[in-house]
């Protein structure tokens, strides 16, 4: 069970990691206008 759930929390960190990278490739300036914008 216990090694399940690490393979599983890998795996689902893997996608994340992938996911997260594509965001910031595709939409990083957008989005820290976007923060900037709000913070200003």
């Amino acid at each position: 069970s216990l090694a399940f759930s690490s393979v599983a929390h890998t795996c689902r960190d893997v996608q994340y990691g992938w996911l997260i990278r594509n965001l910031h490739a595709n939409g990083a300036s957008l989005f820290f206008i976007c923060i900037y914008l709000h913070i200003g």
